[in-house]
């Protein structure tokens, strides 16, 4: 028997984790999210209020534009910081895909001819991410025997198992050893993944297996540090509701040493809540601050530029146009009138 399903928590499930995923990928812009996972504004707009349940078939559109599972969308824990990171290199990717590198087929083939030579052996398309490409057509174009020569070693070598085969190149112990204590013994440790894929181990599996007990300490070190640090999360954003100016999630999320605002909403949704709540009330506070100082200029006979004006505000001229477009349009007016004012009595003479 399947499941069931309790449609309301489905549904504030999905309207959290893609909130989460809009502050990440698009600083909260709703226009650019809908522009990047290919889906209505008001479609989403609706499911980020948490009106309705969107259709199957944009649910799958958008996982596919994010590159992320279908489930992430509905994890109670919500998305994991690998989701996020994964979402954000396909949007990076998006963003660059009309951007089409300029090189020559000569630059292209001398690539080539080197890559031939790599150890461990890569893949063409490997090869034409490196030189920017989403597609190894140009590569092909620039010399297709050499592509195929490629290929031909790469798949002779086992393709992306190559370090399975019996004859692989294996690193010593001592260097292996040597590198897990320098780890182990540093403020903060690297992970036993990232060091093995350093050395070129697709995965951490073979390091694990010859050094298991540096292994183990190493990852209890790391452990550690992100108990630590989620302990941290609470009374760093209780003194940071109290700042003025009130700092934003992301800053936040630096003091605690992530580049991801996800952690702390999974772990303190009500003060990240409360977080930005307040800052959008001090953003709206000192907007409106700036506007009256904006409009004060008014009150001159020649009120300055609106250049002028925006280096008086710390602020600049496209924020000046977006924020206060009355205010720009009176100071041009107010100025115009005022040269034409002082024009009349010397054409008079």
């Amino acid at each position: 028997m399947l499941p069931l399903v309790n449609p309301i928590a489905a549904r504030e499930l999905l309207r959290r984790n893609l909130k989460v995923y809009l502050e990440e990928v698009a600083n909260g812009n709703v226009l650019a999210f809908t522009e990047y996972v290919q889906c209505p504004g008001g479609m989403l707009g609706s499911c980020l209020a948490g009106k309705e349940l969107l259709r199957i078939t944009s649910l799958l559109r958008i996982a596919r534009c994010l590159n992320v599972p279908v489930c992430s969308f509905f994890a109670p824990e919500g998305p994991t910081a690998m989701d996020i990171g994964s979402a954000k290199r396909e949007v990076d990717i998006r963003r660059k895909r009309v951007v089409i590198p300029s090189r020559h087929a000569s630059e292209i083939r001398q690539t080539l001819r080197t890559a031939l030579d790599a150890t461990p052996p890569i893949s063409v398309m490997e090869i034409a991410r490196r030189l920017g490409y989403t597609t190894t057509d140009s590569l092909y174009k620039a010399d297709r025997r050499f592509c195929y020569k490629i290929t031909a070693r790469y798949r002779q070598a086992g393709g992306r198992s190559w370090w399975l085969k019996p004859d692989a190149p294996r690193t010593c112990n001592a260097q292996m050893k040597e590198m897990l204590e320098q780890s182990l013994n540093s403020t903060e440790p690297t992970p036993v993944y990232q060091l093995a894929a350093s050395l070129g181990h697709p995965d951490a599996g073979y390091m694990r297996r010859q050094l298991p007990e540096l292994c183990a300490a190493i990852d209890r070190r790391i452990a550690q540090a992100e108990k630590d640090r989620l302990e941290r999360i609470g009374p760093i954003l209780k003194g940071a509701i109290d700042e003025n100016p009130v700092p934003s999630l992301t800053e936040v999320a630096r003091r605690l040493g992530s580049s991801y605002t996800a952690i702390i909403q999974r772990h303190e949704p009500g003060l990240c809540e409360l977080l930005m709540e307040r800052r959008r009330a001090y953003i709206a506070e000192r907007t409106a601050d700036l506007e009256k100082q904006a409009i004060a200029v008014l009150g001159q006979s020649m009120p300055p530029s609106v250049r002028a004006v925006c280096r008086r505000l710390g602020i600049t001229v496209p924020f000046m146009h977006k924020h206060f477009p009355t205010v720009v349009r009176s100071i041009i007016g107010q100025r115009q009138s005022s040269s034409a004012d002082k024009a009349r009595p010397a054409m008079s003479k």
